[in-house]
């Protein structure tokens, strides 16, 4: 980062950041990384922090819809709106949104159907899930329970189905209602 030109740093938690997007991209989309980041703190007094940072990575957007993804299964209702309000200035359309959350409700309905157990299942995940991702899925998949979950997975196709359908309605308020009903249903235990 010095030979870029990045004389004033980054903060500790911009550090992490970026250390864990070099760890996903190679060596020649992290030097060009590098120059973006270096060009951007041009000029600039301090360190560079982990909000100015995030906009300039990569898959920024796709962190995001993860985080709102997460947010929902784990029942923190107050995330949901701000990460949508984040998601929708990044370019992310509301239909996006309930992809994703559709996509995980039902990979957690598949992990509580396995006859052989939430664990036996997360060994058969491809892409494969480990660490920290891992945990979070047992974890989801445990909280909600096979009943909730097959009610969560309905939630979210009428929605897609509403979002689908010729008419005109404020899509992102529909998304953003389905969201924080899903995650209204973890909350309550």
């Amino acid at each position: 980062m010095a030979e870029a030109g990045l004389t004033g740093g980054l903060t500790s938690e911009a550090a992490q950041d970026l250390a864990a997007v070099a760890a996903q991209i190679d060596r020649g989309a992290l030097l060009q990384l590098i120059e973006k980041i270096s060009v951007f703190a041009l000029d600039r007094d301090g360190p560079l922090d982990q909000e100015a940072l995030g906009t300039l990575l990569p898959a920024a957007a796709d962190s995001e819809l993860d985080r709102l993804v997460a947010a929902v299964a784990e029942g923190r209702t107050e995330a949901v709106g701000p990460l949508i309000a984040r998601l929708t200035a990044a370019g992310i359309g509301a239909a996006g949104m309930l992809i994703a959350t559709g996509r995980h409700f039902r990979q957690l309905l598949g992990l509580t159907a396995a006859r052989d157990g939430i664990d036996a299942a997360l060994g058969r995940l491809r892409p494969p899930a480990f660490g920290p991702r891992r945990q979070a899925l047992a974890a989801q998949a445990r909280r909600w329970g096979p009943g909730r979950l097959e009610a969560a997975n309905r939630l979210v196709f009428r929605a897609d189905r509403t979002l689908r359908s010729a008419g005109d309605r404020p899509d992102r308020a529909l998304v953003e209602r389905c969201l924080i009903r899903l995650a209204m249903m973890v909350a309550r235990g």
